[in-house]
């Protein structure tokens, strides 16, 4: 009956993979976050997280990111790590700042 289980257990997880090329960046990485956390949890080896994070992407990840997305998912249990009105005013403030400097010293 194991096998039966895992079986399904297989087709589904393939079915969320496909449906995750067509989600948004907010729910995919809220996801990586997850299972991330889920392979922490059982005792994976981060180097091993960061090598697939690392295939599959063709981005660099480190250990310490992958640790990184652990602790962000063990505090937002019971706490906000960065709230939306903190965003808000954090990214009005930096495109006003930015707005006085001339155009092509940015492009440097």
């Amino acid at each position: 009956m194991s096998d039966f289980k895992d079986g399904i257990n297989d087709i589904l997880a393939e079915g969320v993979d496909a449906l995750d090329k067509i989600r948004t960046p907010k729910s995919r990485s809220a996801d990586a976050i997850e299972r991330c956390a889920a392979l922490l949890e059982a005792d994976v080896p981060s180097r091993i997280i960061a090598l697939l994070m690392e295939e599959n992407t063709g981005e660099s990840f480190s250990e310490q990111d992958v640790s990184s997305y652990g602790k962000l998912y063990k505090v937002s249990h019971s706490k906000v790590a960065l709230t939306k009105k903190q965003t808000v005013a954090l990214v009005r403030n930096q495109k006003r700042k930015m707005a006085h400097f001339p155009k092509d010293y940015l492009a440097e």
